[in-house]
């Protein structure tokens, strides 16, 4: 009797520890509002700790305060529940989701960041090749003027193709251009939330449209985020495969031509020469 005691204790310990081990580790999720169909669910979530019911605090951006109750959580979701609704966030998906009304809200940033490939190492140059054309991220050759359009292009050993890709804070990474000896970073054209708002390169201005967040889609590739909870990407569908086509902020889908893959330039060329960026 003793001895299956014992057993049942271990095997207890055993899954509780698995699920544990599967938990995500997540302290704070923002959210945006993209569909303006009555949703209020914007701001942050912050998770208080309690070891065995964690609490969430919601943060509108009004600064009214809502407390949820932790129902469940795993890799790919975590569903909050209090007395008025039950909110069902997607990791996956990159969405929040009131089974009250139905109602949908994006994912901004979630802290800390463990959406993405494995961090890149700091002030390195990287390329960012599209996983649908196999070209990279580019600017035309010479030009480092602020409001320079990003485009795709079919590769070359110029540093109009090289980043360091700088990790700020909260998820969010700057990505500096080598050929403006990292001065300037990516940057969205506009402050808005529609499909079709150009990257550009801009000199830095810890701005908000200048950080992007990694989300991991497989072992190989990733999506870049905005704050408004769209994706970089050519529109156009995967048959785009055109140089020159523009970079802009897009409506997330499971398309090829919103994914990307870093590539580590070892290159002794010129990019290795310029100085890192000081942030």
């Amino acid at each position: 009797m003793k001895q299956k005691l014992v057993l049942a204790l271990c095997l207890w310990l055993s899954l509780n520890m698995m699920a544990i081990a599967q938990n995500i580790n997540v302290s704070k999720i923002s959210f945006v509002n993209y569909s303006q169909d009555g949703v209020n669910y914007t701001g942050t979530f912050t998770k208080r700790g309690y070891k065995d019911k964690p609490e969430w605090i919601h943060t509108s951006v009004n600064n009214e305060f809502e407390v949820f109750n932790q129902r469940e959580v795993n890799n790919n979701s975590l569903v909050l529940q209090n007395r008025d609704k039950t909110l069902y966030i997607d990791f996956k998906l990159g969405e929040l989701i009131n089974s009250t009304n139905n109602s949908r809200l994006k994912i901004g940033y979630i802290s800390p960041p463990f959406y993405g490939p494995e961090l890149p190492i700091e002030d390195q140059e990287y390329r960012i090749k599209l996983r649908h054309s196999g070209k990279y991220i580019s600017f035309p050759e010479d030009n480092q003027q602020n409001g320079t359009i990003a485009i795709q292009n079919s590769r070359d050993y110029n540093l109009e193709q090289l980043f360091v890709v700088s990790y700020v804070g909260n998820g969010f990474y700057l990505f500096f251009t080598a050929s403006s000896d990292h001065k300037k970073v990516l940057d969205l054209n506009l402050e808005s939330m529609e499909d079709g708002v150009k990257i550009i390169q801009r000199d830095v201005n810890n701005s908000g449209t200048q950080q992007f967040f990694l989300r991991d889609i497989d072992q190989d590739s990733f999506s870049i985020g905005t704050l408004y909870g769209k994706v970089l990407g050519v529109s156009g569908g995967i048959a785009n495969t055109v140089d020159g086509a523009p970079i802009q902020q897009i409506t997330y889908a499971p398309s090829h031509e919103l994914q990307f893959q870093l590539e580590y330039d070892r290159s002794p060329g010129p990019a290795m020469r310029q100085d890192p960026p000081q942030h």
